[in-house]
């Protein structure tokens, strides 16, 4: 998405007398590779590779041909696919120090007041990615010349550097004065110089001379959040120069719902493009239950009174306010996912265990084919992880947090920490204005019509967009049980050696894709069902927004609507797929956005009903069923059970075998390290006297992998 430095183009229209483009550069209309998802650089500029290090190999396709050659490779960026950026190549395998270069074609800076300006966005917090920009005249001297070397082996100038970027997932504007290289003609170049680089989008980079004397728009209003409790609140507001000399003095103002103006006088020290956060000293008044508007402005700058555009020197913002206390926040955890990543079993397990650890999560496994086909992808799937996917497995959190969560390529340290579910509590805590229902969940077994109505139940008044949605979502789904291919279904995985995860020595090496490597394995049906797979997003990707009025929606009301979908055939083609005792049917309550804007599409409530009573069906299922597994065959019984609940076993050789009992909420209720038990067949009693009614999942554990079975304690 474009920065509000795209506003610059607006000023220059009202100051094109005053103003020139000496250069620039948006990325716009680059064509995408077919098979790599990149694409070379514009044609006018350049790119160096000193270091000649390759990155990581887990992260291909960027390390492919033939963009080994340099870590500035241009890529879509969501949702916009007009719109295009500049990345750095990923980690360095080795952790050495990467050198290369992204130079533009020479430029000539005709006046001394001239500014250069680019916006930068850092993707991972845990690589929040510094680098410097460099200015050469002598490079920017002939027109014609193609650079074989760096700007550090030619004369030229190091005019900026920064250890990290500022905001990582947020685009940062940032802006510098030209004026020393007045009169010459320059190239100018971004280095990334760092050992530590994973992605580093640039975008909108700017040669503009003589900027508008004072031009301050206010941005956005911080800090308030959309939906709160009665109280007082702290208002802060962002300002951003887009004007040439360095603002020094500002004065805002802010008002509620058109009362009273307070006003405050600031020094925010900025230059061309940058950005400086106003907080107010005085905060709001008690705000009393309903919906206000909280309006800020710029009323001088620099003590010269308005700027030169004060169109844009006032920011809004609608607060909801609930009369009492906040509703139940349930979250949604959208886990981007695909049989093609070898990563994704233990993100299962991770997301499994955090949903059994926490009841206000919800969980919807969204396949996409970024690393190969995959037979459970949707087209609606794909279109929300263009937007949200940070790199499979990683989840999107309610679409409101992405910072700090995704994989981990330097393995796991214990059973379940390939995520990072550290956000989920705070956001549980955030205010959300409206509870979910679901009422007439129905399925016709004749006509295979699914049928739901979701309900949103409004706490507080609220005005904005919304939309609800329904999610189906299904249980062990799996392909045709006698391939041992690369099907689409069957998984890969990459935790065959790695004794700490749960899929250790699970699996076959001999998979086609694992070209012989013993630390790649095929994951197959008898060892690897997938959960949660969103079957069909009924509201698509963004919702329905026909239900809920943009006008003012008071407290206390409830709107619906009722989303139907016909279930496909069970079972096509030899897969286990389309189970109607397998479908969970997941409410949603959206803010809506028809593109998908992150600012303007967060998930507020979420609730998940089965859709028949039935128990699942499939290799897995509960009951007395025998599962088969790399170690032997294991079943339970009787399930339910009361006060006693056996596991019997047939090993196929001497295994050492622990089994664990977990509740509902992931506490460990029972242990028994049982020791090497020999080959053959083993009956093992768990006495459940005095263990709660509810569901439990029991755990096998030997040197070979290990099995998860649901049991339920029902007295």
């Amino acid at each position: 998405m474009k920065k509000i430095t795209l506003l610059v183009s607006a000023l220059l229209l009202s100051s094109a007398i005053f103003s020139q483009v000496l250069y620039s550069e948006k990325f716009d209309g680059l064509t995408l590779g077919s098979t790599t998802g990149c694409s070379v650089v514009p044609t006018n500029m350049q790119i160096i590779n000193v270091d000649g290090l390759a990155g990581n190999a887990n992260n291909a396709p960027f390390n492919t041909a033939p963009y080994t050659t340099s870590a500035w490779i241009a890529q879509a960026l969501a949702p916009n696919t007009d719109t295009f950026a500049v990345s750095t190549s990923w980690t360095t395998s080795s952790g050495a120090t990467v050198d290369r270069w992204l130079i533009t074609p020479p430029v000539s800076i005709t006046v001394a007041n001239t500014i250069l300006a680019w916006d930068a966005e850092a993707v991972d917090p845990s690589y929040p990615d510094g680098y410097e920009v460099w200015v050469s005249a002598a490079a920017g001297a002939n027109a014609g010349t193609v650079l074989t070397t760096d700007f550090t082996a030619i004369p030229a100038n190091k005019v900026y550097s920064i250890a990290a970027e500022t905001n990582p997932g947020n685009w940062v504007g940032h802006g510098i004065t030209l004026s020393a290289f007045a009169g010459q003609t320059v190239r100018i170049a971004f280095r990334n110089h760092s050992t530590d680089m994973f992605k580093l989008y640039l975008d909108n980079i700017l040669v503009l001379a003589n900027p508008p004397a004072a031009e301050v728009a206010a941005t956005s209003i911080v800090n308030v959040p959309k939906y709160a409790l009665i109280g007082t609140h702290s208002i802060s507001t962002v300002m951003t120069s887009h004007g040439g000399p360095t603002v020094a003095t500002a004065t805002l103002q802010y008002s509620v719902d058109g009362g009273t103006a307070v006003s405050q006088t600031f020094s925010p020290n900025i230059g061309y493009s940058g950005s400086y956060t106003a907080v107010f000293t005085t905060p709001t008044a008690s705000l009393t239950a309903g919906v206000h508007q909280i309006k800020s402005w710029i009323s001088d700058v620099n003590g010269g009174g308005p700027d030169l555009t004060p169109a844009d020197d006032t920011a809004s913002w609608i607060i909801s306010v609930l009369p009492g206390a906040a509703p139940t926040h349930n979250v949604l955890l959208e886990e981007f996912t695909g049989v093609g990543c070898g990563y994704c079993p233990q993100g299962a397990v991770s997301m499994k265990q955090e949903i059994a650890a926490d009841p206000k999560t919800v969980w919807a496994a969204v396949h996409e084919t970024s690393q190969g086909a995959d037979n459970m992808a949707i087209t609606d799937g794909l279109t929300v992880a263009n937007v949200y996917d940070s790199g499979d497995p990683s989840y999107s959190l309610d679409r409101s947090n992405m910072a700090g969560i995704g994989y981990n390529y330097g393995g796991i340290s214990t059973s379940n920490d390939l995520m990072d579910f550290s956000p989920v509590a705070a956001r549980e805590a955030a205010v959300v204005p409206a509870t979910v229902s679901l009422t007439s969940v129905n399925f016709t077994s004749a006509t295979r019509l699914i049928s739901a109505t979701v309900n949103a139940n409004f706490v507080g008044a609220v005005k904005g967009n919304y939309a609800l949605n329904c999610y189906v979502m299904e249980d062990r789904v799996y392909g045709p049980t006698a391939a041992t291919g690369d099907n689409g279904w069957n998984q890969h995985s990459y935790f065959y050696t790695d004794n700490l995860s749960d899929y250790y020595n699970v699996g076959s090496t001999t998979s086609p894709w694992s070209g012989g490597s013993s630390g790649i394995a095929g994951l197959f049906p008898l060892v690897y069902q997938h959960d949660h797979v969103v079957e069909q997003m009924l509201g698509g990707p963004w919702g329905d927004n026909t239900a809920i009025p943009t006008t003012l929606v008071t407290a206390g009301s409830t709107l619906s609507k009722t989303f139907t979908w016909t279930l496909p055939a069970a079972n096509p083609s030899g897969t286990h797929q389309f189970n109607d005792n397998n479908i969970y049917i997941v409410g949603i309550l959206q803010e809506y956005s028809s593109t998908g804007d992150l600012e303007n599409s967060y998930i507020l409530n979420v609730v998940q009903q089965k859709l028949t009573t039935a128990p699942e069906t499939g290799l897995s299922m509960t009951g007395i069923e025998e599962l088969t597994t790399d170690f032997g065959t294991v079943s339970i019984y009787p399930n339910p059970a009361s006060t006693l609940t056996n596991i019997a076993m047939s090993l196929n050789s001497d295994e050492n075998v622990t089994v664990n009992v977990y509740n509902a909420l992931g506490a460990l209720v029972y242990s028994e390290n049982n020791g090497k038990l020999s080959a053959g067949e083993h009956l093992i009693n768990i006495n459940t006297e005095h263990f709660a009614n509810g569901i439990y999942n029991v755990t096998i554990s030997t040197g070979k992998g290990m099995i998860t079975k649901k049991v339920v304690i029902n007295k």
